[in-house]
C-alpha cells in the first residue's frame, strides 16, 4: 500500500478527477481502500465519450481539409493523433472500472501452488535465467550511459554557469531542458532499478516465514535461499543499481570530484615542491586510516660540508 504522507493526497487528487470524469476509482484513506461508484462510473463514461467525440470531428476536419494547406494539415493530424493515445489509456476507466479497482487494491496476485516448497524454486530459477539473459542483452549499456549522463549534466550545467552573460535565451533554454530532462530521466531509472532490487531483497527474505511441512523442507528452503542473490538491473560484477546509486549519482552531480557519481576510490595526490610526495587522501590501506609517506620520498639532502 501507498505510503501514509501520499495517502490524502491521492484521496484529494481522485477526489476531484472522479468529479471531473477523468477517473472511476476513488480511494478512501481511513480505509486504505479503492472504491467505485455508480455515479463516478457515469462521470468516466460521459468524459470518454467527449474524447470520443472529439476525435471523430477532428478526424472529419482533417478529411475535408485542404491538403495544400501542408501546415494547418499537419497540425490537425497531429492533434488527432495526440487525442488517440489518451482515449486508448482511457478505455480501463470506462469499461473496467471493477477490474482496476481490484488491481489497486491487490497487493499479490499468485497461484497458491507457487507458493510452496515444490513449486518455487524451479520456478525462481526460471525467473533467474530470464533476468539474467535479458541483463546480458540490455545490463551492459547502463555502465556507458551513467557515466555520459554525469558528464553531460556537469558539462551543460558548466554551460550554463561559466558563460551565462554571453548566451542567448533560446541556447540557455535549451540547454537547461537538456540538463534537467537527463537528470529527471536517470534520476527515475536509477529509482525504480533501486526499488526492484530492494524488493528482491525482500522477496527473498520472506521466504523464511514460508509454510513447510517438516524440517526437512525448512532446512531445503534455507539452503535455496542462501544460494541465491538478489536480482538487480545492471551488469553483474560492474554496475547494479541498488537503492543508494542514485545518491551517489546526485552527490556526482552535486559535488563533481567523484567523477563516475556512483565508485569511491582511493584519490591520490602528487605534489612537486622541491621533493616528491605522495600521500593517499582518502584510503583505507592502513586501517582506513589518512597516511603521508612524504618521509618516504624525500630525496637523500646531502649534509653540508664544514669547513
Amino acid at each position: 500500500m501507498f505510503p501514509k504522507r501520499f495517502q490524502l493526497p491521492l484521496e484529494t487528487y481522485l477526489f476531484f478527477a472522479a468529479l471531473a470524469g477523468a477517473s472511476a476509482v476513488q480511494f478512501d484513506s481511513k480505509r486504505k481502500l479503492f472504491f467505485t461508484t455508480w455515479l463516478t462510473k457515469i462521470h468516466a463514461k460521459l468524459c470518454g465519450l467527449g474524447l470520443i467525440a472529439q476525435f471523430l470531428f477532428s478526424l472529419i476536419r482533417c478529411v475535408g481539409m485542404d491538403r495544400g494547406n501542408t501546415f494547418e494539415f499537419n497540425l490537425c493530424v497531429m492533434v488527432t493523433f495526440a487525442i488517440s493515445l489518451p482515449i486508448l489509456a482511457y478505455f480501463s476507466q470506462m469499461f473496467q472500472p471493477e477490474g482496476v479497482k481490484e488491481l489497486c487494491n491487490v497487493m499479490f496476485k499468485t497461484h497458491s501452488d507457487f507458493r510452496s516448497v515444490a513449486h518455487l524454486p524451479v520456478e525462481y530459477r526460471k525467473a533467474e535465467l530470464l533476468h539474467l539473459f535479458a541483463m546480458k542483452i540490455y545490463g551492459i549499456y547502463f555502465i556507458p550511459f551513467q557515466s555520459l549522463a554525469l558528464n553531460f549534466v556537469l558539462y551543460t550545467n558548466f554551460v550554463l554557469i561559466r558563460p551565462w552573460n554571453s548566451l542567448d535565451y533560446a541556447t540557455l533554454l535549451l540547454t537547461l531542458i537538456w540538463s534537467v530532462g537527463i537528470q529527471v530521466f536517470w534520476y527515475f531509472v536509477l529509482h525504480c532499478g533501486g526499488r526492484y532490487y530492494s524488493f528482491s531483497k525482500r522477496n527473498r527474505t520472506s521466504w523464511k516465514f514460508m509454510a513447510t511441512e517438516g524440517p526437512k523442507e525448512a532446512k531445503y528452503m534455507s539452503k535455496f535461499r542462501r544460494s541465491t542473490r538478489p536480482m538487480g538491473i545492471g551488469y553483474e560484477g560492474y554496475f547494479i543499481i541498488k537503492p543508494l546509486s542514485l545518491l551517489k549519482f546526485v552527490k556526482g552531480v552535486v559535488r563533481p570530484g567523484n567523477i563516475d557519481g556512483n565508485i569511491d576510490n582511493d584519490v591520490y595526490r602528487f605534489k612537486h615542491e622541491g621533493h616528491y610526495a605522495f600521500s593517499f587522501i582518502k584510503g583505507d590501506r592502513h586501517g582506513g586510516k589518512s597516511c603521508n609517506h612524504e618521509a618516504h620520498f624525500k630525496p637523500k639532502q646531502e649534509k653540508e660540508s664544514v669547513i
